[in-house]
């Protein structure tokens, strides 16, 4: 409407001027009477800045200016008295900055690439996968990937040293933010992006690729939400600087940390940091050049067999807000700088070697309803001087408390390795007797208790069976 206005009073000057022969003068005092007042316009004006002067006795300066990104025009005056001047109308426009590249990273998804670095990443569905990534040679700083957007492709960010904040709605020097539409982060995707400090996985992620966070070596503190079901080999390889993890399993997989869950060497809570196929025990894996000192598990029915195995550079595993009923056999064995463990009050089963050469470990505390402990569980555990058996434990398997050389105070349920031959009626079978099987080792505890039991523990004279 602001254009029209002004249009018609310039041709009504022109047509006035031409018929008398000589200059024309226009007088915007009509058009924008003072005092100033501000108006939005209902349609945009032209892109090109216009200026007109002509001489006045009255002086009005009216500056129109228009932001095209917002397609909006405000229009101010501002009125001047003085005794010759000039009238001036300016029309500017600015306009959004155009992308260096535009991108196709999916079916119906699309990337603008602009000069400062920033991406905005529009569309829906899955992105592409690729080999090495799409933006590799363009030194992106900034993503931000609208809701919509269900995956990122494998090696999609791979390389992007400089990347420093990823998100949806709002950006964050540092942080890695996905949208809750992303269901699954491809391998690769941020490997090397050492610029990101902290990644945030949405409410719908539910699967990572192999070396999807592969090198981010600014991340010092991570958590896997509840939501994700299925993690990779190496996702975390080369994060030497991580040093708190949260995970809701003690596994790559949620189906391997249920009750009937079945594990391979592959599945270990160590095969999150390195990629080597069937080795249960993970000896080739390097935990020195690791800072990881806690890893909290916040679900699951039990710890997998070798889960922790040998992750000499853990100090701390905290279990106290699961229900987690089993820890199976050389679950934390070789955890060789493991001191602090809290375990769940929900706790049933030790398994056999479970803690094995955790010399660093000063105390357990066992809650009341474990049921068993298996062989060994506790072997080489120099640390421990004190140790006290809840009475709801049945069974104590044979060398249980193999090599705990400093172990001065024991306190057990009863004098034997079952609870059956301390009963009445109980018979102790060969190696079922207290002090050899139990703690084959010495020196011996200086003292023991037991808190029940009152049966025989007369030794068969012939070792024939367990």
């Amino acid at each position: 409407m602001i254009k029209r206005v002004i249009a018609g009073a310039l041709s009504a000057a022109l047509c006035t001027s031409a018929a008398s022969g000589g200059a024309f003068a226009l007088d915007l005092s009509d058009v924008f009477p003072a005092p100033a007042v501000g108006v939005t316009a209902d349609e945009p004006v032209s892109t090109a800045p216009v200026t007109t002067t002509a001489v006045a006795t009255t002086a009005t300066t009216t500056a129109v200016t228009t932001t095209s990104a917002a397609a909006a025009t405000t229009v101010t005056t501002a009125a001047t008295t003085a005794a010759t001047s000039a009238v001036t109308t300016t029309v500017t426009t600015s306009t959004a900055p155009e992308p260096i590249s535009t991108l196709e990273l999916g079916e119906s998804i699309t990337a603008a690439v602009y000069e400062d670095g920033s991406v905005l990443i529009k569309g829906d569905g899955a992105m592409n996968d690729y080999k090495s990534s799409p933006f590799e040679n363009l030194k992106i700083k900034s993503v931000l990937i609208e809701s919509g957007v269900t995956s990122i492709g494998n090696a999609v960010f791979r390389g992007c040293d400089e990347l420093a904040a990823v998100g949806s709605s709002e950006l964050t020097d540092g942080v890695l933010a996905l949208p809750d539409s992303i269901k699954s982060v491809g391998s690769s995707a941020f490997e090397g992006c050492t610029s990101i400090k902290e990644i945030k996985l949405g409410s719908g992620a539910e699967s990572l690729g192999g070396y999807a966070f592969a090198n981010c070596t600014g991340i010092t503190n991570l958590t896997v939400p509840d939501n994700v079901k299925s993690m990779e080999r190496s996702v975390f390889s080369g994060c030497t600087e991580l040093t708190e993890l949260t995970l809701p399993y003690a596994a790559t997989a949620e189906s391997c940390a249920t009750a009937e869950g079945e594990v391979n060497p592959d599945h270990s809570v160590v095969d999150l940091f390195y990629d080597e196929h069937w080795n249960w025990e993970n000896r080739s894996f390097d935990a020195s050049s690791y800072k990881l000192a806690k890893i909290t598990i916040t679900g699951g029915d039990k710890i997998p067999q070798h889960a922790f195995a040998n992750l000499s550079c853990l100090t701390e595993v905290d279990l106290s807000s699961t229900k987690i009923t089993s820890i199976d056999k050389y679950a934390f064995s070789g955890c060789t700088s493991l001191a602090d463990v809290k375990l769940p009050a929900s706790l049933k089963n030790i398994g056999d070697y479970a803690f094995l050469d955790c010399s660093a470990v000063k105390e357990f505390t066992l809650p009341d309803g474990l049921g068993t402990i298996g062989l060994a569980a506790f072997g080489n555990c120099t640390g421990i001087s004190s140790l006290t058996i809840p009475d709801s434990v049945t069974s104590m398997e044979r060398n249980m408390l193999c090599g705990c050389t400093e172990l001065t105070e024991l306190t057990l349920p009863y004098a034997a390795t079952d609870a059956v031959c301390a009963d009445m009626d109980g018979e102790v079978m060969y190696k079922q007797n207290l002090t050899g099987p139990l703690i084959p080792t010495t020196p011996s505890p200086t003292s023991f208790t037991t808190s029940t039991g009152t049966g025989r523990t007369s030794q068969p004279t012939s070792p024939t069976t367990r």
